[in-house]
């Protein structure tokens, strides 16, 4: 199940997640991770990233915002490229910072089973009608 953890919509309000201007993430997780809404931030849940390995590093890549409007937010495809094996069940969406406690936590994304790939690329393929719709209601 694809979630946004509690404290998001907190962070956006207060101005510390700003899409505009702030670097955000995407890392993959092993199957042992156990997505809950309550995670805050990158320090309760990094242990569970997947293990580096080549064309994947530890904390995932940039993620490419295509646009901000005020009903969503639109992001470009994660692609890794590797020689080795890439295994993944969850992939979440960070905010990125110096320390670990203010690496805010956007959403994870359920892959609903163990994905990989050898020796190619392991692609996100973001829904185009945006990563994050907000409907006020």
């Amino acid at each position: 199940m694809n979630i946004v953890y509690d404290t998001f919509f907190n962070h956006l309000l207060n101005g510390d997640i700003d899409f505009d201007t702030d670097t955000i993430k995407v890392a993959l997780f092993q199957n042992t991770y156990n997505p809950l809404t309550t995670s805050e931030s990158w320090a309760d849940i990094s242990g569970f990233e997947i293990t580096p390995v080549d064309g994947y590093v530890a904390g995932g890549q940039d993620l490419g915002i295509v646009s901000v409007t005020d009903k969503k937010i639109t992001v470009s495809n994660a692609v890794w490229t590797t020689t080795e094996t890439i295994t993944a069940s969850y992939a979440v969406v960070y905010k990125d910072e110096t320390s670990d406690g203010e690496k805010y936590l956007i959403c994870c994304i359920d892959f609903a089973d163990n994905r990989s790939i050898t020796a190619g690329d392991f692609t996100i393929q973001f829904n185009t009608t945006g990563l994050l719709n907000f409907e006020v209601g």
